[in-house]
């Protein structure tokens, strides 16, 4: 009985960890308008899908001119990324 009270609480203990953990590095690449890849200080490379942007694909309508503006704000740009 005891254990169905401490699962929800690790699981809490878990993500509220994970929320609060941050990347630093640099944007060397725009894929599309809500996803980048971000060079680490340690120079390991991470894909990034940017929260709560809904931007059209590559190969969709205006998918160029979304990637054009995610270019301008961040490409090769020093950027922290907050994980959700």
């Amino acid at each position: 009985m005891k254990f169905k009270n401490i699962v929800p609480t690790l699981l809490l203990i878990v993500s509220t960890t994970a929320s609060a953990a941050t990347l630093e590095g640099k944007a060397i690449r725009v894929i599309d308008g809500d996803t980048i890849v971000v060079l680490s200080e340690a120079h390991h490379k991470y894909r990034v899908r940017l929260a709560n942007i809904d931007c059209p694909e590559k190969r969709q309508p205006w998918g160029n001119k979304a990637k054009r503006a995610t270019s301008k704000l961040v490409g090769n740009k020093p950027v922290v990324v907050e994980w959700q």
